[in-house]
């Protein structure tokens, strides 16, 4: 009971991820940008909390390329977080966008060191 109790607790925190996540692109005011980058952080948050209960629940079988995509997301935190805290500090102006892009660059390292897993079968991914 402890398990599912704490696997419902998770799915909660999916689906307030989400919800914040649509709510912030329906917010008025001037940080449109900066209300961006914090939505795609909270559907980062969703997708890496889902990829955690679907490894704690052992059901990888059903979608195993949680396991190749968890990897790289973890390197969208840090910019995102990075980008959105800056652009709140100086009210909603942007920054010089190669210098701001150059924080994506491990996230996109990261993610085409792992695109040929990305195109395996279900059965490969799982051996």
């Amino acid at each position: 009971m402890k398990d599912y109790l704490f696997t419902i607790i998770q799915v909660v925190g999916i689906v307030q991820c989400l919800f914040i996540a649509v709510a912030l692109n329906y917010l008025p005011g001037n940080h449109k940008h900066g209300n961006r980058l914090l939505s795609v952080l909270m559907l980062v948050f969703a997708v890496e909390f889902a990829a955690f209960v679907i490894n704690q629940n052992d059901l990888l079988f059903l979608l195993p390329i949680f396991t190749f995509m968890r990897l790289p997301l973890l390197f969208l935190y840090g910019p995102l977080l990075f980008i959105y805290l800056a652009r709140i500090t100086k009210n909603g102006q942007a920054g010089n966008g190669t210098r701001e892009k150059l924080h994506y660059m491990p996230f996109a390292l990261m993610t085409l060191a792992y695109l040929p897993s990305f195109g395996l079968s279900k059965i490969e991914l799982l051996h």
